[in-house]
């Protein structure tokens, strides 16, 4: 199924370069477009659907504890008028660490995701090596360089 997906994209991609009729020289380099490649086939669509809906959970889940921690902290702001400030300075710094915890702990969930994208965006492009290399041989290029 890859290859198939692939393969075909590839095809499409480096038509504009691949050598005429057979008394022309093969061209020294294919170009292509990794962005294209990976946003046109079904597997690279899937790795970017994969990392959309990661980040969009991500998202979602900021967006609850900003909800949960303003609620939390009107609570508090309630709890303020009826204490002494000996007594709630220990629950509005309670509050404080666990909302700056919290964002460390966010904030790392971003960098793994980051991370784990860019691991499945190598791994694609380590699957499409091998086609990548049959096309070079089939057009006789030299080398495949990525257009930027």
């Amino acid at each position: 199924m890859f290859r198939a997906s692939c393969g075909a994209l590839f095809l499409a991609l480096v038509a504009t370069v691949a050598p005429a009729p057979a008394q022309s020289p093969p061209p020294p380099f294919l170009v292509i477009d990794q962005d294209r490649l990976l946003s046109e086939s079904a597997t690279g669509r899937a790795v970017l659907a994969e990392e959309e809906d990661a980040r969009a959970a991500l998202l979602q889940e900021g967006r609850s504890l900003d909800r949960a921690f303003e609620a939390e902290e009107r609570a508090l702001t309630d709890q303020r008028a009826t204490m002494s400030p000996q007594a709630f300075r220990p629950l509005a710094d309670a509050f404080d660490e666990k909302v700056v915890a919290t964002r460390r702990a966010q904030e790392q969930k971003a960098l793994t995701l980051t991370r784990e994208a860019e691991e499945r965006r190598r791994a694609f492009f380590a699957n499409v090596t091998p086609i990548l290399l049959q096309i070079l041989r089939e057009t006789g290029a030299a080398a495949v360089v990525d257009q930027r």
